[in-house]
């Protein structure tokens, strides 16, 4: 079950926590929480490596029965599940807990592998006693935490009963009934069925309970009790409210809606106008009323424009938008001023995140009173039509869910709650009152809302088309009824391989999103998900490097909405943020609860030497607060909204027609003109480069061109086919890549062409490409609406151009770069609506990133439905599996089965590298390529050292150390040969040298010990982050001190004959690659073995040192 090798590693893990003497109580449970989890994944993959697994709780039942370990394992690991609960739910952690924690995970290790327990482990644990029981509660309890035991079973005709775990009350049950509700007015009868929510939950699920009861009969909910399930997966409070319509809940629609692509209106744009002019108001209240209105309508001028391209433009016009704005302008500056008075701290749509009770969510105005701060007063901004009395359901809806944000975040929060409907002259601002009903009604849609995003993370053909019946058998909305019935009349026609493929890759992304919440422990690996920011420690998070602490405000431009902050000279941040990052701060006093403060939203304008630039979504923060609290903690963010386009792509891909699909499938050949006759304009190009040029341009219906490193698919032929397209043909084009820097890339070489295009989304800041974005300071609507009519070059990000897309009008020709970075849903929306469309990429480099292990594909459909397999079966006998791949990767490899040889082709001069290190993985990896020019060719340069002169790939073999991701030796090797390197090239700048390491820790570790002025100027970081870019000369750090860390080095393509992670990192390298690592360790991967015995010169350490 354990091999003696993996005893020894969990082992030595688990002495290493007891090691580090500077962690507290918590972070040793928090690190022994992590080796079990590892130590189950393993066991799980010994014993049965396809079985899927939704929670890391139920391995450990499926360990007890497959090791056939004793009973009493039940109790270990029960008391486990406690310990965990605790080190979650931010209760005080003892030194007897992580004992505890440490005595059940040896024994485990013992019992499962047959290997004694070291005598070091034996001597910290030989008094030590596990603690015989859990504790019990027996007092009234307003908040319960939950693990799930045992399946709910009805008790006593009234009740239901579940069993479980809580760090609150210890082993325990409790009974859950239904809530009667009558209206004040006896207008409406309602009953909140707890019972039918409580029967859809599983074992080793978390729920929480609110004001629970002890009678006779043991603990039970009440009239005001709440019922949240798996509040760890938050769900946004504008989806819920979306789904309640005219008395009625359709929780159906929150996942329905994902598939629609919905046409902007004008009330939703005045709606957005008007939130943008009510925080510009709060934050200038002198503000003039026809310069606040003309600066809000010069901010939107891009939504604006697309509205009048998808709508009719005479019904859009400026000066009715205008009108309306007056009037709301007018009854804002009548009402708000009274309401935020000096008394307040002021926030404009502040972020929450509860995870008590499973929300998130923003609120229009946040007010807090200066000196007593539990005094918390909400006003939500409504621009529609408000009812003739009292507050529309929805609202009070969403008010009721802003009010359990504020109740999570503050417990002991006072204040009111009230809707200003912006359009009324009087009467608009309206107070919410008690909202116990609502609260109860919207975790009831909330929680339905999780079963079905649970369901679609299993979904099949057969599941989606009942789910389509049942909504088309609803009362819908007015504004969802034609799209609703749009989707399910093409659904219903569409062929059982179209139903198969959008079930199967609606599952694929919804266990992605489900993988992003809340972390996934359903195969060989554990990943954490957004959940982190309320469940880990911050000294974990630290040493994941996406955390920073002590930040100091030293200036905050409220009229650019930037925060300047400052590293505090006793913290040294060592962290992995870059410029572009999305980021949330919280004030330092809650580092240990970042959610009990409003969260700051914004993305990273500039990362310089501990000085970080924040560009905040909030339109104003009161100053003040700054005051007040005046040092932050900065964390990564995650954004659910960048899954919206991946699952309208679907919904796009399923309306286009049946031979575009069957294209796209690779059913169909692809056509191909006569090859096109090149002027003396691309004579520049090589006869290989020229001839695939020819290729691509006489597609008809798609081409794929694979473009090695170094190969110039980027610099010479995707410049050279938009010269083609532009100069000598009529058609549109669009140019898109997946990431900012691959599109800031051929925004450049455009520009360089002097081909004029429109750059959509965000463009970089540089100078000479500011002309080209779309959103232009001086230029009005009218003008911006002429020049996208006469514009034939669109250049975007993958994302942005989803987005855009209604402003391109038809495109022609879609050239994709970075093609196999992407996943089939990123792209098969988008093609299926172009006439024809280029990939460029390589399957051999970097693949899509998947943050769910790809094996879940199969165990998903395991001892599943017939539905199930019937939809496996029916994507595999067409080539549609597995669903991890790249589009571009699948086209290829059945174009290449079918022999379609006129459909690919590949660049096969290399011009980066120099010829030895293009050979070592040209041979690993390609078999084709040639170096291009006589420099690549030339010899070493003598410089008297015994690293650098040694040859172009040099070997340094290291030994294995005992601390696990972190390598000291290798990193003192490597500060010495970059000191050693940049003193004996005077020509080189600590920018053109790459230092690469697999494991955060041992770049943190690296990086301390480099000078200041050269670790900020040296990028240091994991191979992903050096794909398509080339240094002077690559350091890569193995750091694999345990045979089980190779696994995470390597990056297999799905035949196993390419690792992409070492063909990026050699094929960086210009000049001279130079590899530490255990060699015992690294031979064991037959790539690195090859690498390592037949391209590299191998130099001891022992001639280094001398």
């Amino acid at each position: 079950m354990l091999s003696p090798v993996d005893a020894q590693y969990f082992y030595e893990s688990c002495h290493e926590v007891i090691r580090n003497t500077t962690t507290s109580d918590a972070q040793k449970l928090w690190d022994y929480k992590n080796i079990s989890e590892e130590l189950a994944i393993t066991l799980c993959r010994n014993m049965e490596n396809r079985r899927f697994f939704y929670h890391f709780y139920d391995r450990l039942n499926f360990i007890i029965e497959a090791c056939r370990l004793p009973q009493i394992w039940h109790r270990h690991f029960n008391r486990l599940k406690y310990l965990f609960l605790k080190a979650t739910s931010g209760q005080r952690i003892s030194t007897e807990d992580w004992q505890d924690a440490l005595f059940i995970i040896t024994q485990w290790i013992k019992t499962c592998s047959g290997t004694p327990v070291p005598p070091k482990l034996q001597e910290q644990l030989k008094e030590h006693v596990l603690s015989p029981q859990l504790p019990s509660s027996h007092e009234h309890s307003s908040k319960v935490r939950l693990l799930v035991t045992k399946s709910p079973t009805p008790y006593n005709n009234t009740f239901w009963k579940v069993e479980g775990i809580s760090p609150e009350l210890g082993e325990t049950s409790i009974l859950i009934r239904d809530i009667p509700y009558s209206s004040p007015d006896g207008t409406r009868r309602y009953t909140f069925k707890l019972t039918e929510t409580i029967k859809f939950v599983s074992p080793n699920q978390s729920i929480h309970l609110t004001q629970l009861i002890h009678s006779p009969e043991g603990w039970q909910t009440t009239d005001e009790s709440l019922l949240i399930v798996e509040p760890d997966y938050l769900v946004d409070v504008s989806t819920i409210a979306q789904c309640y319509h005219r008395f009625s809940t359709l929780p159906l629609l929150a996942l329905v809606n994902r598939f629609l692509n919905q046409p902007p209106s004008l009330a939703a744009f005045l709606g957005n106008l008007t939130n943008e002019l009510f925080d510009l108001f709060i934050s200038n209240p002198d503000i003039e009323e026809n310069d606040a209105i003309r600066q809000v309508l010069d901010s939107k001028k891009t939504e604006l424009v697309l509205l009048q391209r998808q709508l009719k433009e005479e019904e859009i016009t400026e000066a009715h938008i205008y009108s309306e704005l007056q009037r709301y302008f007018k009854n804002i500056k009548n009402i708000i001023p009274q309401y935020t008075s000096g008394k307040w701290h002021t926030l404009t749509e502040p972020h929450f995140y509860a995870p008590f009770y499973g929300l998130q969510g923003r609120i229009d105005l946040l007010l807090i009173d200066k000196k007593t701060p539990q005094h918390q007063n909400i006003i939500e901004l409504k621009s529609g039509k408000p009812p003739s009395y009292h507050i529309w359901d929805n609202h009070l809806l969403q008010v009721s869910a802003y009010n359990l944000l504020l109740e999570d975040a503050t417990p002991q929060r006072r204040g009111n709650s009230a809707v200003f409907y912006v359009r009324m002259d009087k009467e608009g601002l309206r107070d919410c009152g008690d909202l116990l009903y609502e609260k109860q009604l919207l975790l009831q849609i909330r929680n339905h809302i999780v079963f079905y995003e649970r369901l679609l993370c299993r979904m099949t053909s057969d599941t989606m088309g009942r789910m389509l019946e049942q909504i088309r058998n609803s009362s819908l909305p007015n504004f969802l009824q034609e799209p609703i019935r749009n989707f399910i009349h093409t659904w219903q026609a569409a062929s059982t391989l179209d139903q198969a493929y959008i079930a199967a890759h609606s599952a694929f992304l919804a266990r992605e999103l489900r993988t992003a919440k809340i972390g996934s422990f359903a195969s060989n690996h554990t990943s954490k998900g957004f959940a982190a920011l309320w469940q880990e420690p911050a000294s974990s998070k630290t040493n994941d490097f996406n955390f920073a602490e002590g930040l100091m405000v030293k200036q905050w431009e409220l009229a650019t909405a930037r925060l300047c902050l400052q590293s505090r000279q006793d913290k040294h941040n060592t962290v992995a943020f870059r410029e572009g990052d999305i980021v949330l701060l919280y004030p330092e006093d809650y580092r240990d609860n970042p959610t009990g403060h409003p969260i700051l939203r914004g993305m990273l304008d500039k990362v310089d030497a501990g000085q970080f630039v924040v560009k905040l979504r909030n339109r104003f923060v009161d100053p003040a607060i700054f005051k007040q609290r005046p040092y932050w903690c900065m964390e990564s963010d995650w954004i659910e909204t960048t899954f919206t386009p991946l699952f309208q792509s679907l919904g796009a891909f399923l309306q286009a027609d049946a031979r575009k699909k069957a294209l796209i499938y690779g059913q169909e050949r692809p056509r191909f003109a006569p090859l096109p006759q090149l002027s003396e304009r691309f004579q520049e190009l090589t006869s290989t480069q020229k001839a695939e040029l020819q290729r691509a341009l006489a597609a008809q219906d798609y081409y794929l061109l694979q473009g090695p490193p170094g190969t110039g698919k980027t610099s010479a032929l995707l410049r050279k086919m938009a010269e083609y397209l532009y100069h000598y043909t009529t058609e549109t084009i669009a140019l898109i890549a997946f990431t900012n820097r691959a599109t800031d890339e051929i925004a450049l070489k455009l520009h360089q062409a002097e081909i004029p295009f429109v750059r959509l989304g965000m463009g970089s800041n540089e100078e000479k490409l500011i002309p080209y974005r779309l959103h232009q300071k001086e230029e009005d609507a009218h003008a911006l609406l002429e020049r996208l009519r006469h514009c034939r070059v669109w250049v975007s990000t993958v994302s942005s151009f989803a987005r855009y897309k209604p402003l391109c009008g038809n495109i022609d020709t879609l050239i994709v770069d970075e093609a196999s970075q992407l996943l089939e849903a990123h792209l098969c929306g988008l093609i299926a609506h172009c006439k024809r469309f280029i990939l460029i990429g390589d399957e051999k480099q970097l693949p899509a990133v998947v943050m769910q292990e790809t094996q879940e594909e199969d165990t998903n459909f395991e001892k599943q439905s017939k539905s199930k397999n019937k939809d496996k079966e029916l994507l595999q006998e067409n080539g549609l599996y597995p669903l991890h791949l790249s589009l571009f990767e699948r086209l290829l490899y059945n174009a290449q089965q079918k022999g379609w040889t006129e459909a690919y082709g590949m660049l096969k001069e290399h011009f980066r590298c120099h010829e030895d290190i293009m050979h070592a993985f040209n041979t690993l990896f390609y078999k084709q390529l040639k170096a291009a020019t006589s420099q690549q060719k030339t010899p070493l340069p003598a410089t008297g050292h015994p690293i650098f002169d040694s040859g172009r790939l040099v070997f340094i073999p290291t030994d294995a150390e005992e601390q696990p991701k972190v390598h000291e030796q290798e990193a003192t090797l490597t500060v010495r040969l970059i000191e050693d390197y940049l003193r004996l090239h005077p020509d080189c700048l600590p920018e053109d040298i790459g230092v690469i390491a697999p494991f955060r820790a041992q770049i943190a570790h690296i990086k301390s010990k480099l000078p200041t002025s050269l670790a900020s100027h040296i990028t240091i970081d994991t191979v992903e982050r050096f794909q398509g870019s080339e240094r002077r000369l690559i350091i890569m750090s193995a750091a694999v001190n345990h045979p089980r860390h190779l696994q995470s080095i390597e990056a297999l393509d799905i035949h196993g004959t390419v690792d992409r992670k070492l063909n990026v990192a050699i094929s960086r390298a210009k000049e001279q690659f130079i590899l530490l690592g255990a060699a015992s360790i690294l031979c064991l991967s037959p790539f690195y073995k090859q690498l390592i015995e037949s391209f590299c010169k191998r130099v001891p350490i022992d001639v280094f040192n001398k």
